[in-house]
């Protein structure tokens, strides 16, 4: 779980052809009751977008492994923590890290972090690499 149970993703498919997209948010009322409310995509926050957009590729690597066309044993990240509050970044490097360690085929997993980022989730995982990059080109400062 990426969030506090307070945004989810519907995805429709349409002709077998087209994915129709659509996010709701929670809102609980005065009295205690609770009901899911349509939100424009458009008007989602950076970090629920991110959120979404992060749901939608662990769902698709788990369907495309469930279906036997994709059992791939690396996953790769480009900066999968931008727009993300810490609950959220620790909430992320908890799936990851969950990923891991059942028993899916998943091997390793790379995150193309800025430095700030990848000090935060660092203590999640077994070893990290750093990679420099300057005028003179790049290093890679393998970790423990």
């Amino acid at each position: 779980m990426l969030g506090a149970g307070e945004l989810r993703l519907r995805l429709d498919v349409a002709d077998g052809e087209r994915v129709g997209k659509r996010a709701e948010v929670f809102r609980e009322s005065e009295e205690g009751v609770g009901e899911w409310l349509p939100r424009p995509l458009s008007q989602l926050s950076g970090g629920q977008w991110r959120r979404l957009s992060l749901g939608l590729m662990f769902g698709y690597r788990e369907l495309a492994e469930r279906r036997g066309r994709w059992a791939g044993n690396l996953f790769v990240l480009d900066e999968p923590l931008t727009h993300l509050d810490g609950e959220g970044k620790r909430a992320v490097g908890e799936v990851l890290k969950t990923m891991l360690e059942d028993d899916n085929g998943l091997d390793s997993i790379v995150l193309i972090l800025q430095d700030a980022a990848a000090e935060e989730l660092e203590q999640d995982f077994d070893s990290t690499d750093i990679v420099v990059r300057d005028e003179e080109g790049s290093r890679v400062g393998v970790g423990s």
